[in-house]
């Protein structure tokens, strides 16, 4: 169908320096780095907000409201659908970051894009423990990171030979000087679902 909508996609690995310290990763990245007692924000990693790249609105979770673990802390709303972001821990919306209409207008052209500042909300996690065995190491994010590219082009491989992704013998590899490819709606949502529902949810 020639009229079905394209979604852009922000071909950009996650680097070593990726991974900062002070900063906790979990699998779904999404991560978590404390700013005073009780308080942590928490925010999309460099692997999501490349895939993210043509959300239209980010949609924080109410403030002063409880957030629960594996239930929603933002909605990223797309032309055709929305992702429902899902908390790794509980605690209470005290803070929305006042960057996200930037990074929602702007995300296509934010080459050098700093994650960190594009933090999503800010918990009072009082009387919520946090699970530290939840929290990836440098080895184990950078593996997810790798495991990450490698099941998002293998579900569109056909896709984004087109674009120029190179296909090698080992199933693929990817091309340094491609920085975006553009794919159907419907094989975006395919993507999502593929590689992301086991922790994040699209409607």
């Amino acid at each position: 169908d020639t009229s079905e909508k394209r979604v852009k996609i922000c071909l950009k690995r996650a680097e070593q320096n990726a991974f900062r310290p002070g900063i906790q990763y979990y699998s779904n990245h999404i991560w978590l780095k404390h700013k005073a007692r009780n308080q942590v924000i928490l925010g999309m990693d460099a692997c999501l907000i490349a895939v993210l790249c043509n959300m239209e609105k980010i949609i924080p979770a109410v403030l002063n409201h409880p957030v629960k673990s594996s239930h929603s802390l933002a909605w990223i709303q797309f032309a055709f659908g929305v992702l429902y972001l899902n908390s790794p821990i509980s605690g209470i919306v005290i803070a929305h970051n006042p960057d996200l209409k930037a990074l929602a207008d702007h995300s296509e052209e934010l080459e050098d894009l700093d994650f960190e500042r594009y933090w999503l909300v800010k918990l009072n996690v009082d009387g919520n423990p946090i699970d530290r065995s939840r929290w990836l190491t440098k080895k184990q994010y950078l593996n997810k990171v790798q495991t990450f590219w490698e099941n998002l082009y293998a579900t569109l491989k056909s896709e984004l030979q087109s674009n120029g992704f190179e296909t090698a013998a080992d199933g693929g590899s990817f091309d340094q000087n491609l920085s975006k490819a553009e794919l159907p709606a419907s094989k975006f949502r395919e993507m999502i679902r593929q590689n992301l529902s086991e922790t994040h949810k699209i409607i």
